[in-house]
C-alpha cells in the first residue's frame, strides 16, 4: 500500500540517505521548478514509456516519490504498489507543503 507523508515526514525519511528519490513531475516543469535534490531518478508520467521504466527500478529499493501537486506522484506510487514495490512514500502536495517547510 503506499504510505503518504506530509512534508516534515518526507525529509525526515530523505534525510536517512535510505530512498531513492523518484520526481514524477514533467520535464518542462523541472526546468520551470526546482528540485530536491540532483542525485534522483526521474519518470514523466505522460511519456508512453513511463510504465516501463517504472518496471525498471529495483523493487527492493525504498523510494519517496513527489511531483508538482502530488496527483502523478500518487498513480506511480499506486502503481509501484500494484507492481510489488515494498516501500513506497508518496508527498502530499509538493510544492506547496516543501516550500513552507524550507522556508520555516
Amino acid at each position: 500500500m503506499l504510505k503518504r507523508l506530509n512534508a516534515p515526514e518526507f525529509k525526515e525519511k530523505l534525510d536517512t540517505g535510505k530512498f531513492i528519490l523518484l520526481d514524477t513531475r514533467t520535464a518542462q516543469e523541472q526546468m520551470i521548478f526546482w528540485v530536491i535534490s540532483e542525485s534522483q531518478e526521474h519518470i514523466d508520467v505522460y511519456k508512453q514509456e513511463a510504465l516501463d521504466a517504472i518496471k525498471k527500478l529495483p523493487k527492493e529499493g525504498k523510494y519517496l516519490i513527489y511531483c508538482y501537486h502530488g496527483n502523478r506522484s500518487r498513480q506511480v506510487g499506486d502503481i509501484m504498489t500494484q507492481l510489488g514495490f515494498d516501500e513506497v512514500y508518496d508527498l502530499i502536495w509538493w510544492i506547496e507543503e516543501w516550500k513552507k517547510l524550507m522556508h520555516s
